[in-house]
């Protein structure tokens, strides 16, 4: 009789045991990924937006460019970027300035015609086959009688990032 209670005790400290090992241990697992993006870049024109030769005259005048200037921004196709620019630039001689307001527009095509207006921080789609953006900087600058004489330029900033 104690044989069998002593199988019995043993029995259930197997089982016991057993269990507690099952316990002690899981296995769990999940997939890691990554989503690789071609880098973003931005050439600026060859050359810089010129108005050329003005005459001030005896009337207050708005000049605007006619030939606009196109940054090229490369990144991955079908992705979104932000565009941010600087909406008016001072242009110095000296300490006499005037305000260049800009204008910026784009297209995917490497010729201008015509674009869609660009608002500063606004987001805009690389072209699906080939991640190009092109945006063309034109502008207007506000010339008075009293406008002084000379050589003026500034600096237009922009930045294009993936949002």
């Amino acid at each position: 009789m104690y044989a069998k209670k002593y199988l019995l005790i043993l029995a259930v400290l197997i089982f016991s045991t057993s269990m507690l090992l099952a316990q002690n241990s899981a296995n769990s697992s999940t997939t890691v990924s990554v989503q690789l993006k071609k880098g973003l870049s931005i050439t600026p024109p060859a050359t810089g937006l010129d108005f050329g030769e003005k005459v001030i005259g005896t009337a207050n005048e708005t000049i605007s460019t006619s030939n606009p200037v196109a940054f090229l921004v490369s990144g991955h196709s079908n992705k979104n970027i932000l565009v941010d620019f600087s909406n008016t630039v001072t242009l110095s001689n000296g300490t006499d300035n005037l305000i260049f307001s800009s204008s910026v527009e784009k297209t995917i095509a490497p010729t201008y015609v015509s674009g869609n207006p660009v608002s500063d921080l606004s987001s805009h789609q690389l072209a699906p086959s080939t991640g190009l953006l092109y945006l063309w900087l034109g502008g207007s600058i506000d010339i008075t009688p009293s406008t002084v004489a000379g050589d003026y330029t500034g600096t237009f900033n922009i930045q294009v990032t993936y949002n």
